[in-house]
């Protein structure tokens, strides 16, 4: 009995013999990974990431589904266009604020109850755009909409990284960036329709009809962190999540390397219709086929880079989108001024290497930071986010002509990813 005690003492103290040492961790292990397998079997994988992929979707739209109620918006308040314009500054800040937030408290409260906070501030603040009784109140619930738009950015990015197992989780990455581009692209026509059927009040009650449907398809969603793999102690430690994986100092350079390839896609739709309309003088029929033919290219890459990475590695993939972005850079400063095709015959390289870097870095990105992986989905969706923005903010300065600053956008993004790239390679990262 006495050996007992003695035995029990030595082990609460941490003074076991190393291999007993060694038998309990591997024990909690197990434990750990029975817990995992318990949250993970309690839905289907297939209806799990369906709910995911209509709540980023709803996510993305948001943002441009406001944008073809904006003269009439614009005439119903008597305001100007500055104050208006300024609920894209606002949705865009208080987004990346939210994005930071929401990643490290889903690490600390699980990710289920803080996303569903953040669909009913969605929610909640899109039925509020929708009464809007003055253009202040419109613009302060544009802010709201889009601090619950942050999180579930941030946490449904962490949820399908816990959820899924490493080759279902590229799967999932490749088409939650092929996601991206959808919402951008549908959410002009479908805010243009509502504007005919019922006008602006009713583009933006949408948003919460939608946000409240998606709220009820996230109740059905399982807590895909386990209690035992939170961050424990409050507030503060799971935000110093970001402060941690920020010291990364190879996490932060990688999520450089591929932000330099999204800045110039943020760029190119800003002032494309620019280029394409004012420029090249087509019609806005004609400038839409061009448009809708990069989307369709961009859909399909993450696709593309599917079927590569099943052949190739991650250093080889990123090289071939450095090459295809180095296509894209000197074509740009020569063949783009012959004409619209050709313009659009040098984007191709670049947008395939954009939209196969995207679901790279995601997934390079998140398997960094297994324990933390809300702080790491919070922190790559607020650096691609301010950068992108800076991206647009650069692409419409007072330029020569806009194709002269996509030009030198493109160049410094190459130049700048290649550096970084190589002190990647300097420091022998595995990947």
């Amino acid at each position: 009995m006495s050996k007992t005690i003695s035995r029990e003492n030595r082990r609460l103290r941490g003074t076991l013999p190393k291999t007993e040492k060694c038998a309990k961790i591997n024990r909690f292990d197990f434990i750990r990974e029975e817990v995992d397998f318990q949250v993970k079997k309690k839905m289907n994988a297939k209806l799990f990431v369906a709910i995911i992929i209509f709540t980023v979707t709803i996510d993305w739209m948001a943002c441009d589904i406001f944008l073809p109620a904006e003269p009439e918006i614009l005439a119903y308040f008597h305001t100007t266009a500055a104050v208006l314009n300024s609920t894209l500054s606002i949705y865009f800040i208080f987004s990346a604020i939210s994005v930071l937030l929401g990643g490290p408290l889903s690490d600390e409260y699980g990710r289920k109850p803080v996303l569903l906070a953040g669909v009913a501030l969605f929610t909640v603040f899109g039925f509020g755009c929708a009464v809007a009784p003055n253009v202040g109140f419109l613009i302060f619930c544009r802010g709201g909409a889009a601090f619950g738009s942050g999180i579930i950015t941030a946490v449904t990015m962490a949820m399908v990284k816990d959820y899924l197992e490493a080759e279902s989780f590229q799967k999932a990455m490749a088409v939650l960036q092929s996601v991206v581009v959808i919402g951008p692209v549908i959410s002009p026509f479908l805010g243009s329709f509502l504007l005919i059927l019922g006008g602006w009040r009713w583009v933006m009650a949408a948003l919460g009809f939608l946000g409240a449907f998606v709220f009820c398809l996230c109740l059905a969603l399982p807590e895909t962190l386990a209690k035992e793999r939170r961050v424990k102690g409050g507030v503060l430690p799971a935000m110093k999540g970001l402060i941690t994986v920020g010291r990364d100092r190879e996490f932060s350079v990688l999520l450089l390397v591929i932000s330099m390839f999204c800045i110039p896609f943020y760029a190119f739709i800003a002032v494309c219709s620019y280029i394409f309309i004012s420029d090249y003088g087509l019609t806005y029929y004609q400038y839409s086929l061009i448009y809708g033919g990069i989307c369709v290219i961009s859909f399909t890459a993450p696709f593309l880079y599917l079927l590569l990475n099943k052949k190739l590695g991650a250093k080889t993939l990123l090289g071939i989108c450095f090459v295809l972005l180095g296509i894209t850079v000197a074509g740009c400063g020569s063949l783009a001024y012959w004409g619209p095709i050709f313009f659009f015959v040098v984007l191709i390289p670049y947008t395939y290497a954009e939209g196969i870097s995207r679901p790279l870095g995601m997934v390079l990105l998140l398997n960094r930071h297994e324990r933390t992986s809300g702080a790491a989905s919070a922190l790559t969706g607020f650096a691609t986010s301010i950068l992108g923005t800076v991206g647009t903010v650069v692409a419409t300065l007072s330029w020569s002509n806009y194709l002269d600053g996509l030009f030198w956008i493109f160049l410094v993004c190459f130049l700048t990813a290649l550096v970084l790239w190589l002190l990647l390679l300097k420091w022998k990262v595995k990947m």
